[in-house]
């Protein structure tokens, strides 16, 4: 809801093999959860990759652990947003990953 409010056109799925099977083309990005019912965010990132799915991929997690962050440079993911975060860094970070080339 916040992301339409400053004009994102935004889709939602009620679970990441929702999102497999309808993949989005370009320009767009994947917000997603580190920790979600039917996989985790790293392996949505995974299978994105693997269906072709070049869209920037933002994972955000409540967990606070360095190891994540450093696991997600490592398999491709765009950024990593910290729980809580504010609004101002979740636009900041989509417009970046828009930025990518």
């Amino acid at each position: 809801m916040l992301l339409e409010i400053v004009e994102y056109e935004v889709r939602v799925y009620p679970l990441a093999q929702a999102l497999l099977e309808d993949l989005p083309g370009p320009p767009g990005c994947v917000l997603t959860d580190l920790n979600m019912p039917d996989m985790d965010g790293f392996e949505l990132r995974r299978r994105l990759r693997e269906a072709g799915c070049a869209l920037p991929v933002l994972l955000m997690t409540g967990m606070g652990d360095p190891g994540i962050h450093e696991r997600a440079r490592a398999e491709g993911v765009t950024e990593v947003l910290d729980k809580p975060f504010k609004m101002a860094a979740l636009v900041s970070a989509i417009e970046r990953a828009f930025d990518e080339p």
